[in-house]
């Protein structure tokens, strides 16, 4: 999970712009593309998987494991088993995600790589968090400062 996350901020930090530099309208275009791209991949997720990641950014990663944990011991095996798959299956998303990013370079060609502001990723949280179809993204951006900051 971790690295899923640590791959995310990376990419971003590659796909970065100078808050000053890039106009509202343009970041979010550029942030329905990542998202589109993304989405999909993640959206493949389990939904206990997605409730994890949406409470290890809101609260702390010690109440998410409990959840998953207390989930599990009453969870098929199917699902415990779709689970772990997904979880393995996070692992290996950094080629999905550097893809996507790149693609979306290419399309918004004015940004940059002066380096990731927080001011532009609290710009794109405020966009992702506006489109309901993105919020999982949302949370493993807010996830990553989270663990940033640590």
């Amino acid at each position: 999970m971790k690295k899923i996350i640590a791959i995310l901020l990376v990419s971003l930090i590659g796909y970065s712009a100078s808050s000053q530099k890039i106009s509202d309208q343009t970041l979010s275009k550029a942030v329905d593309n990542i998202c589109g791209c993304i989405m999909p991949k993640l959206n493949k997720l389990h939904p206990q998987l997605i409730k994890m990641i949406e409470t290890m950014a809101a609260k702390d990663e010690e109440t998410a494991q409990n959840d998953l944990s207390n989930w599990f011991s009453t969870a098929s095996k199917e699902e415990q088993d779709r689970v772990g798959k997904d979880i393995k299956y996070m692992d290996s998303m950094g080629v999905d995600i550097d893809y996507c990013m790149k693609k979306a370079a290419e399309k918004f060609p004015d940004i940059d790589k002066e380096g990731l502001s927080d001011t532009l990723v609290d710009r794109m949280l405020l966009i992702l968090d506006n489109k309901k179809d993105c919020k999982i993204l949302a949370a493993l951006i807010r996830l990553g400062k989270k663990m940033e900051e640590e």
